[in-house]
């Protein structure tokens, strides 16, 4: 039994016929001419056997052994149903291509960060199914694809004019990616294939193009432009997704267990970094013990973590609040609120005061040396209740009980109102700061010992009474009647109002009790200057008023009042010392 090429077959005819086979068989088969088949079979083959593909995407000429052995009743035809290479979902896209459903056997591995091995992406838009192919490619590269690997195949009829654009695409997101036209790609292999579906792409370009796939098919471009054996295609695989909306369920290299929807190019950009990341954060466990919030990366993490610290540093177990990569504090400062040591109440103070604070240790500003401003109520010394802080009480416990509360804490009067009832009986409310001094102020009619009442507030001396000012009558001496106050003394003069002629003659109205009083009648007297002026009876004065009138010396009347120079001045008007003519 000889297994060989076409190609090789050819190459080594004396060896075929120096070894005489009985079975001879070749594959590539539909590369095989008829007009050779006689150089290759020797006398002693007895049975032949052609294994080809009958979906070469190279045109088989109807003169070739191939074509010869499908069109003629002497040769027993056999579609293999076992496929050993290509995964079940792509043996399932050649479906209408074959007789039969292939079965396959392959033991290839499922896809890396994508849930699907095959969809197809009916996108009318050129530049945006070369962004999802590129988008593809790039997903599949952080998942450690080599460009080998992937496989990506223009079947557009100007595959060579498109390709140039979708390589630009490739290498602006640093892929390698190599961009194929089917036959420079056939008979290659790879895991993956991406086909650039364009408008005129031929069902049987397709098929052979996803022969050559071993684990996954992914198409991009106007699937309603192509053929109608395309159509069949699309229609096969629609069904058996039952016409749902295409979308891939992708996840991130760091993050497998969560799965993201991809329909468009635009989620491709919004839910991943152009790294290929997806945009959750990375959330890797570092040495410290924190979960990475960063966004998703690759390479390593940050030696400084700035979170909060996860240490506990008291013995009430509270966190450090520095961040992880600091020193932790040596004094907690978490508010605690719990009881102060000398009284019942509480306060809030930091964690390490609580902890330091002590009789033994006392600190400047703890919970010993605090003082409680909590309101409480204390019987004052009247009786009455106030409040006071609660500090102002602990202050005075160890004073003692000598002295009265008022004092000891410096307390304000009592403003409490009471009613206050004097022994005299008449009652007050007033405040009871003022009780102590309180003198009844009710007013009292009381009788004096002259016999006279008055009236005086009720707690005011009775012994030292204001004096007397009841007018009482009195006679005097001249017989005249006259009202006095009681407490003064009886006057000596009378002024009671007589005539009385005067020692001048004249009489006149004086008071009664006066001796000698001074006549007021005007009468007209002539004076030493020789004037006449009118004067009160009594007024002997010689000093006159009037006007001097003297002629002086230089001609000029004296201006002057008679009695006020001695005529032998200066002349007030020429300044001249002038005598009278």
């Amino acid at each position: 039994v000889i297994v060989s090429t076409v190609a090789a077959a050819i190459t080594h005819t004396t060896v075929i016929d120096g070894v005489q086979p009985k079975v001879l068989v070749l594959f590539r088969a539909h590369q095989f001419p008829a007009f050779l088949a006689a150089s290759l079979l020797s006398q002693s083959t007895t049975k032949l056997i052609l294994i080809g593909d009958s979906l070469c995407p190279q045109n088989i000429p109807a003169s070739s052994l191939w074509s010869f052995a499908f069109n003629s009743q002497g040769f027993e035809v056999h579609e293999l149903s076992l496929q050993p290479l290509l995964s079940q979902p792509v043996c399932n896209l050649l479906a209408p291509f074959t007789k039969n459903v292939l079965q396959s056997s392959s033991t290839a591995e499922a896809v890396k960060g994508i849930a699907e091995q095959a969809q197809f992406f009916d996108i009318h838009d050129e530049d945006e199914a070369f962004s999802m192919i590129a988008r593809l490619c790039l997903h599949l590269q952080t998942h450690g694809y080599e460009p080998g690997d992937v496989a990506v195949v223009s079947l557009a009829p100007n595959a060579g004019a498109s390709a140039p654009e979708l390589v630009q695409k490739l290498r602006h997101l640093r892929c390698a990616h190599v961009v194929w036209t089917l036959k420079a790609f056939y008979p290659g292999w790879c895991k993956i294939l991406i086909l650039f579906i364009g408008t005129g792409s031929q069902g049987a370009d397709i098929a052979a193009a996803m022969t050559r796939a071993r684990s996954a098919v992914y198409g991009f471009g106007r699937l309603s432009n192509a053929d109608e054996s395309c159509q069949n295609v699309f229609n096969t695989f629609l069904e058996s997704r039952q016409r749902s909306r295409p979308f891939l369920s992708v996840s991130c290299i760091r993050h497998p267990g969560t799965v993201i929807r991809i329909e468009s190019v635009r989620d491709f950009q919004r839910k991943f970094q152009q790294t290929g990341a997806c945009n959750k954060p990375c959330g890797v466990k570092q040495p410290c013990g924190h979960l990475c919030v960063d966004r998703c990366h690759e390479g390593e993490h940050p030696r400084s973590c700035y979170q909060p610290c996860l240490k506990t540093i008291c013995s009430r177990r509270h966190p450090c609040r520095n961040r992880c990569c600091e020193r932790c504090t040596q004094h907690c400062r978490e508010e605690v609120t719990a009881t102060l040591p000398y009284c019942a109440h509480t306060a809030t103070f930091p964690c390490y005061k609580w902890d330091t604070s002590s009789a033994q240790s006392p600190s400047r500003d703890g919970p010993h040396q605090y003082k409680c401003t909590v309101p409480v109520n204390v019987k004052r010394d009247c009786g009455h209740w106030t409040q006071v802080s609660c500090f102002e009480i602990q202050a005075v416990k160890g004073v003692g009980t000598s002295g009265r509360l008022d004092q000891l804490l410096n307390l304000p009067p009592c403003r409490e109102n009471v009613q206050v009832t004097p022994k005299c009986g008449h009652s007050k409310t007033m405040m009871c700061c003022n009780k102590a001094r309180y003198e009844c102020d009710v007013t009292v009619m009381v009788e004096r010992s002259c016999g006279h009442s008055c009236y005086v507030s009720c707690g005011a001396d009775r012994i030292l009474l204001p004096l007397c000012t009841e007018p009482v009558p009195v006679v005097l001496g001249c017989g005249h009647k006259v009202y006095r106050e009681c407490s003064k003394t009886i006057p000596s003069k009378c002024t009671a109002v007589v005539k009385r002629t005067l020692a001048c003659g004249h009489t006149a109205d004086v008071s009664c009790g006066s001796a000698n009083p001074l006549c007021s009648v005007p009468v007209s007297k002539t004076l030493a200057c020789g004037h006449d002026q009118i004067r009160v009876c009594h007024d002997n004065s010689s000093a006159c008023t009037r006007p001097c009138h003297y002629r002086m010396r230089c001609s000029h009347l004296c201006n002057l009042r008679c009695g006020e120079h001695p005529h032998a001045d200066k002349c007030q008007s020429c300044k001249d010392k002038c005598c009278v003519s």
